[in-house]
């Protein structure tokens, strides 16, 4: 774990306010701008490596990339730099905080299966948005490599924008991962990942399937508290068809989530978008009532 005292702490001209969240791999902090006050969003990571000084240019050379990136509904990235053997990052602060938040927040204060969940037409036009950003890297040669609910991020409004792009090239260059092209699994990486192959722009296709059924339905399509049965679910299993979760849903849905969760990597959609309108012609116009799902004041 990351073992920083945040208030107070300055990274460059950044002053930490307050921690946001930690992993084992990296802290994240709101933070001002010593002279003009401007708040962001700092991701402070360590590089405990033995060639230090290759590993800062190899990030830097990283950095340099993804913060020119000039692509509608991407999540900025503002500054950079390194602080001793921690590099931070500095981002747009996103005020409606991340899916993984809403989520968590409304099955906390749900009552059994009861959570409210966004309606079908408030879930497609996120997904358009989202699907538009990964298109847009994956045509610059770039792919996610993690998307998943905590990469999903809100402006006040309940706009979308994907964040973290870059940073799993980031983790491979920190932690020397040269042999591994997967880390960090979880209930939304695609099966070529725990087959450790090179993700590729399918391998964030399936990753949103995953995130979009859930919203769809309340529960991941793969999903289980052992590592390994997650594992064999998401290398042989076939997902249940949504209406089988929720009946109000149409069953034209089935076919839209079996070829964007499909094993082979090349029986997936051609890009995210066309994912998109798959699922846009699949719900017709059962696109349900309007919901507050994205807008909800966070705690």
């Amino acid at each position: 774990m990351l073992n920083i005292e945040p208030k107070g702490k300055r990274f460059g001209p950044y002053e930490v306010l307050h921690l946001m969240g930690t992993s084992g791999q990296s802290a994240v902090f709101a933070a001002k701008h010593e002279t003009t006050q401007h708040k962001v969003v700092l991701r402070v990571m360590t590089m405990a490596v033995t060639n230090l000084d290759a590993a800062i240019v190899e990030c830097t050379q990283v950095l340099e990339e993804i913060s020119n990136i000039d692509a509608p509904n991407i999540v900025k990235i503002e500054d950079y730099g390194i602080h001793n053997a921690l590099i931070y990052i500095v981002m747009t602060i996103m005020e409606g905080g991340s899916l993984s938040d809403r989520m968590k927040s409304r099955m906390e204060s749900a009552l059994g299966d009861d959570a409210q969940l966004p309606s079908a037409g408030e879930v497609l036009q996120m997904l358009e948005r989202v699907a538009i950003a990964l298109d847009d890297i994956h045509e610059r040669d770039m792919v996610h490599g993690q998307i998943g609910p905590g990469s999903i991020m809100f402006d006040k409004k309940g706009t979308a924008f994907v964040s973290d792009i870059g940073l799993t090239r980031l983790m491979k260059i920190i932690f020397r991962l040269e042999a591994t092209n997967s880390f960090n699994m979880n209930p939304y990486s695609a099966p070529e990942l725990w087959n450790g192959e090179r993700p590729s722009p399918a391998t964030d296709q399936y990753a949103l399937a995953c995130v979009i059924y859930e919203l769809l339905t309340g529960k991941p399509p793969f999903n289980n508290t052992s590592i390994y049965h997650l594992m064999q679910a998401h290398m042989d299993d076939v997902a249940a068809p949504p209406h089988y979760i929720r009946p109000d849903l149409p069953s034209e849905l089935a076919l839209v989530f079996w070829q964007a969760l499909a094993k082979p990597v090349d029986r997936r959609f051609p890009s995210v978008l066309a994912f998109h309108k798959g699922l846009q012609d699949a719900l017709g116009d059962k696109l349900g009532e309007e919901t507050d799902f994205f807008t909800f004041a966070l705690l």
